[in-house]
């Protein structure tokens, strides 16, 4: 494929050259000789200019053989200094840009790096044919890995080991690249850095470990609360404490604590050493509480929180004694540990106040009473009583206050006598209906020589009411004293009742209704009739009452006469149909009405009308009572119809439930009855028989007789 062959023939002087390609001409192509790189049969067409003769040559027949398909493998990425097999494939021989001729080429790539392409030529010997192939080898050059440079360190200090120039790496001893680690001796680590390209190298990095020193932080130490310590530590150069605590310097510690002392030698290297001092706490020692006692009381004075105990002044724990005068005393308390503390108390000495009650006093049952005392900072009374506050005492009695100042008490008396209030009473509450009233309400009692006064303004002991509302009386006796009583008295009004005037109805508007016109809130019903609805339907003549009671019981009544008046009567006759060509018509009512109306205006019993239609006629009796009926009046237009010819008779025709067809001789005749949009409602054969029109509706309708030779229409109409 795509190589070149050459063809010619004889060159001839005065002739002109054809070419041919699968008998097509090929253009431009008219030398001896044609070069081409197609497949087909070439053929060649000579002429003599002069003569005109031609010649064509044999067809020549160029095929084309397949290249071989070589494959030099596929580009390879690879770290340098990595041996790379290349192999071509798909000919026989092969020859590389190199001069290697195998298919195989081993190549030793290089630490640097870089891109290489290797071109193979691959001949298949069947056919001589070759044809090459490109493989592209990349070399990534190996990363630059740094440890770092070698350092010394103190022996168990942490140290950090990063290392450089890749993007993951690994250390010897399992170490990782950027954190710490305790260093436990000398050593030299190595590590293994892989690039972003998957390429390694190695590095390594000596620490040498240096020793540390053994530091004393001396004896632990008990001491009490309060107490100054002194921590000195040994064994290194320079010493630091935790806890702002410095060295060999005086502190006062607050509470037992373990101190930790931080020793540096000259390579600067540390250790630290523990102490512990112990501070006992002081005891608590307690006096109590300040005490006020009044002049004259025992004291005792009771310390605590040390197991021993002594008091200022030769007083003795637990032991009573009465102070003569306000005074301090001092408690000093030891502990098991030698440790001690103390506690102060002040007993402060007050004289006793000289307080009043008041005088005795006299009041009336249930009235207030004030009870203030004098001569003391505080007072408290017995029985409940607030000093200075109202009450109402219940009986006779004696009350006690006891004053304070200082918290010094004393004590008075004073008597308080009840005399007993009248007895008065009202009774119940009262509640009437407005026809109940006015009602008398009298105020009770067994005693006498009483005044009683109403909240009315009114005196004396009944009085009359008649509004709803609470009445209050006060009975009063000689000594002044009074007692109260109320009574709600309510007055419900009546509810509302009304049927309105009497009435005169018709008879032919019976039954008819009257209704209770009322007022009022859950209201019930009872007529003379015993139903118990608000409107009932009457049927008669008659007087009607009805009474109403609402929700409290409170009744009202009405009554109406009932008027019933005889109506007339009257009749518009019967219902007819009428042909077109029949009209006017004459209708006819009759009746016991004093006058007659009918729709068209007509004031006799006798009126003409002109077309169909619904007519009606109104009478009046004397007594204005009316009355109406109404009459159909149906218009046909009676056309297209054949009458029967007279051997034959329909009878009765209006009619208003059957006909008979009559035949003068015996035929064999039968019959369709059809309506007046041509549907068949009756059939069958005419024998003399009658024909049912019961089932159906007034009209006119139309029946058709006939036989094999005759055929006889005619109109019927039903009423």
């Amino acid at each position: 494929p795509g190589q070149t062959t050459s063809l010619s023939v004889t060159n001839v002087s005065g002739v002109s050259y054809q070419w041919l390609l699968n008998g097509a001409v090929i253009t431009n192509a008219t030398n001896n000789t044609y070069q081409t790189n197609q497949v087909g049969n070439i053929a060649v067409k000579v002429t003599n200019s002069s003569l005109g003769c031609t010649d064509t040559t044999a067809v020549v027949a160029i095929t084309s053989v397949a290249a071989p398909n070589v494959s030099a493998g596929l580009d390879q990425t690879v770290c340098g200094g990595t041996n790379v097999t290349l192999t071509a494939s798909g000919a026989t021989n092969y020859v590389w840009n190199n001069g290697v001729s195998t298919s195989n080429l081993n190549l030793n790539t290089p630490i640097s790096g870089g891109i290489s392409n290797y071109i193979v030529t691959g001949t298949d010997i069947a056919t001589g044919c070759s044809k090459k192939d490109t493989v592209q080898v990349t070399v990534n050059a190996l990363p630059t890995i740094n440890a770092g440079v070698d350092f010394s360190a103190c022996l168990n200090q942490q140290i950090t080991l990063a290392a450089t120039g890749g993007v993951s790496y690994a250390w010897t001893n399992n170490i990782q690249n950027g954190q710490s680690f305790a260093l436990t001796q000398s050593a030299n680590f190595s590590v293994t850095g892989t690039d972003a390209n998957g390429c390694s190298n190695t590095d390594g990095i000596t620490v040498t470990a240096l020793s540390n020193p053994t530091v004393s932080a001396g004896s632990n130490q008990v001491v009490c609360a309060g107490s100054l310590v002194t921590l000195s530590g040994s064994g290194a150069s320079t010493y630091s404490w935790n806890n702002g605590v410095q060295n060999a310097l005086n502190f006062i510690p607050v509470s037992t604590q373990t101190y930790t002392v931080t020793g540096t030698n000259n390579d600067g290297c540390s250790n630290t050493a523990q102490v512990t001092v112990t501070v006992n706490n002081l005891p608590v020692v307690s006096a109590g509480s300040d005490q006020s006692v009044c002049q004259g009381s025992a004291v005792t004075l009771s310390g605590s929180g040390a197991p021993n105990l002594s008091w200022s002044n030769g007083i003795l724990n637990g032991v009573a004694f009465t102070p003569q005068a306000t005074q301090t005393f001092t408690l000093t308390g030891i502990d098991q540990n030698g440790c001690s503390n103390s506690d102060n108390i002040l007993i402060t000495v007050s004289t006793l106040p000289q307080i009043s009650a008041g005088l005795d006093q006299t009041i009336c049952q249930g009235e207030q009473i004030i009870l203030t005392g004098s001569g003391a900072q505080i007072f408290t009374w017995d029985n409940n009583v607030l000093n200075g506050i109202a009450f109402v005492p219940f009986s006779t009695q004696t009350f006690t206050a006891t004053g304070t100042t200082n918290g010094c008490s004393n004590t008075d008396q004073v008597t308080i006598t009840i005399l007993p209030n009248p007895q008065v009473n009202l009774g119940n509450d009262i509640e009437l209906c407005a026809n109940q009233v006015p009602y008398s309400i009298t105020a009770s009692s067994t005693q006498a020589g009483l005044t009683f006064g109403w909240n009315t303004g009114e005196f004396g002991q009944t009085i009359s009411a008649s509004n709803s509302g609470l009445y209050i009386v006060t009975a009063t006796d000689v000594f002044g004293c009074s007692k109260v009583d109320t009574v709600q008295f309510t007055v419900n009004q009546l509810p509302g009742a009304n049927l309105g005037a009497n009435q005169s109805v018709c008879s032919n508007q019976l039954p008819t209704t009257l209704t209770v016109q009322s007022t009022g809130n859950q209201l019930s019903y009872l007529w003379s009739t015993g139903q118990t609805t608000q409107q009932i339907q009457v049927l008669q003549a008659g007087s009607y009452t009805v009474t109403v009671i609402n929700a409290n019981g409170c009744e009202s009544s009405d009554a109406v006469q009932v008027q019933v008046l005889t109506s007339p009567n009257v009749n518009a006759g019967n219902d007819i149909t009428v042909c077109e060509y029949d009209f006017p018509v004459t209708l006819n009512a009759s009746g016991n009405g004093a006058q007659v109306v009918w729709s068209n205006g007509v004031t006799t019993p006798f009126t003409s009308v002109s077309s169909g239609g619904t007519y009606w006629v109104t009478t009046t009796a004397q007594n204005g009572c009316q009355t109406s009926d109404t009459v159909i009046v149906t218009s046909d237009p009676c056309l297209g119809v054949e009458e029967l010819n007279s051997s034959m008779s329909i009878y009765p025709n209006p009619t208003y439930s059957s006909i008979t067809i009559q035949l003068d001789y015996t035929k064999d005749f039968t019959y369709k009855l059809y309506n007046t949009e041509g549907k068949i409602l009756l059939n069958g054969t005419v024998n003399s028989n009658e024909i049912s029109l019961q089932e159906l509706a007034k009209g006119a309708y139309i029946i058709h007789i006939c036989n094999a030779e005759e055929s006889y229409i005619s109109r019927i109409i039903k009423q």
